[in-house]
């Protein structure tokens, strides 16, 4: 029963990265489109993230609860951290992938903000806030393996996150021009642009 569960949990991490790679590969094909009718296709990326992580969650709490229950291990800080974590990550997943959508529809709806709202959809902070996810369940992975005390492990898992929301921010550049706009690397003239977009 325990080899079940087990692999059960392991299923369940792979649904994880599976949401987390199709939420990056939706995300970067946002920043290529060159208008909506090109970027309409990848939302449906965005629906199947919506229930990969639901899953992800459910599985790995299951799974999760019963193993650390069964081998008697609730005590460490470890297993709470790597827990919290997981919901943290799955949670934010979850807003994020509503958050891209309810964009998008705005932005196909041609209303008047639809320079800025296409702005938002190739903002930084989303492909950021994915890699500081990514970044931090690889951390409780090596958490998971050295099981190290509570407060060094929040210090791995929460380097790790900033580490991962750091360089995406640093890296991400803009390219297209999008809508007529050219987006540059810089947030304020990509605000402008699309402020002035709207007149």
């Amino acid at each position: 029963m325990r080899a079940l569960i087990l692999s059960t949990h392991i299923v369940g991490v792979l649904i994880l990265f599976s949401a987390l790679a199709l939420e990056s590969v939706g995300l970067r094909q946002l920043r290529r489109s060159n208008d909506v009718g090109e970027a309409g296709p990848w939302l449906t990326l965005f629906s199947l993230v919506l229930r990969l992580y639901p899953t992800a969650l459910a599985v790995l709490l299951l799974t999760g609860a019963y193993l650390a229950t069964n081998v008697g291990v609730w005590q460490f800080g470890w297993v709470r951290l790597s827990m919290a974590t997981l919901v943290i990550v799955t949670i934010v997943g979850i807003f994020s992938a509503v958050r891209v959508r309810a964009l998008y529809r705005y932005w196909l709806s041609g209303a008047e903000t639809g320079g800025l709202v296409g702005y938002h959809l190739r903002s930084h902070w989303l492909p950021a806030l994915l890699s500081a996810r990514a970044a931090a369940v690889l951390g409780i992975i090596y958490v998971m393996v050295g099981k190290p005390d509570f407060v060094p492990s929040l210090i791995i898992v929460t380097t790790a996150a900033l580490a991962g929301a750091i360089a995406t921010s640093l890296t991400w550049r803009w390219t297209k021009v999008t809508a007529g706009v050219a987006w540059s690397a810089d947030d304020n003239d990509l605000a402008a642009a699309a402020r002035r977009q709207q007149v």
